[in-house]
């Protein structure tokens, strides 16, 4: 469901978010001048300054890797959502994913570093989205007279021909493209929730097993109880209800031992895109797991009456055999 609604994000971003169309990165800085010369090509309808670059984010003992990008104030073309705070020239803005592994909050102190620079910046704000590892920081125009790269919004049929004007520029080093850098996240999030999958499917089963393996040695164990209350004469369903005390107990103790089992394989498998996304924060309130215990309990309890039964039907007949054939 968190999946799910994620990957509906990332589609608002790229389709309301973000209106550039194509991003050209520059082999070396380039000058204001050469941004907007970039405006004279037919079917360009805007361009602004922009800066990106991989790197990591550091506060108090903790970091995390980080994309950095660099923007103008007031942009036309990214205009992100923020769940708190604000934009503001010279400071940071960052991901929820980044707010999480850092668990950082509103005025605090990071350093970002670069392969080019390092900086001490406070965070302003926090981006809705929650899965990108990535920061913004805001420059004012009048500051920004030198840049790594270039937004551009164009005309709608235009990003073809556009692009490949764009590459005999000699100074442009590189180009992407909106749609493919949408598609690229979105075919990511499928990848990440079959990883999801495989994670409830083992978790699942771990817990399953652990539950069912208290369940039967707790039938096992009172497997001559069930033979002498089955001799005294009572029924199937009293010798349920007597037994089911003993069998809730230790199933309850596979529960316990099988959720943090199953909570450390989570970890496992989030530790493969631990560089670009962690699973979202609701995953590990403790009214989710709370929830899951409780489903699973039910799975387990129905599992330990079946065991029960089985002994009950067909064990006990033959113990009783056994008994009065040793008479």
């Amino acid at each position: 469901m968190c999946i799910g609604s994620f990957t509906k994000g990332l589609e608002k971003r790229y389709e309301t978010g973000e209106t550039w169309e194509i991003q050209a990165g520059f082999i070396s800085p380039q000058n204001i001048q050469a941004v907007e010369g970039l405006k004279k090509l037919r079917g360009v309808e805007s361009v602004e300054p922009y800066s990106l670059s991989s790197g990591k984010i550091f506060f108090e003992n903790k970091s995390t890797a980080i994309t950095v990008k660099t923007i103008v104030e007031n942009s036309s073309m990214v205009n992100l959502s923020l769940s708190k705070g604000s934009f503001s020239p010279g400071k940071i803005v960052v991901s929820g994913d980044v707010k999480n592994r850092l668990d950082l909050s509103l005025g605090d102190k990071v350093t970002v570093s670069t392969p080019r620079k390092s900086a001490r910046l406070e965070v302003s704000g926090i981006l809705q989205s929650v899965s990108i590892s990535e920061g913004y920081i805001v420059r004012v125009r009048e500051k920004f007279q030198r840049c790594r790269g270039t937004l551009l919004e164009v005309e709608k049929g235009e990003t073809n021909r556009i692009a490949g004007e764009l590459r005999e520029k000699t100074y442009i080093d590189s180009l992407t493209r909106k749609k493919s850098l949408k598609q690229g996240w979105l075919n990511l999030m499928d990848m990440y929730t079959s990883f999801v999958y495989a994670m409830e499917v083992v978790a699942g089963i771990l817990v399953l097993v652990t539950a069912g393996m208290f369940a039967f040695i707790s039938t096992r164990e009172q497997a001559w109880d069930f033979t002498l209350l089955k001799s005294m004469g009572y029924s199937d369903r009293k010798i349920y209800q007597i037994s089911l005390g003993g069998i809730l107990t230790l199933t309850i103790g596979g529960i316990v031992t099988g959720v943090p089992l199953s909570m450390e394989v989570a970890g496992w498998f989030n530790s493969a895109f631990a560089k670009l996304m962690t699973l979202p924060p609701i995953f590990f309130l403790p009214r989710t797991i709370s929830l899951i215990s409780a489903m699973l309990l039910v799975v387990s309890i129905t599992m330990a009456f079946f065991i029960t039964r089985l002994f009950v039907k067909g064990g006990i007949a033959s113990r009783l055999r056994e008994v009065f054939e040793t008479m």
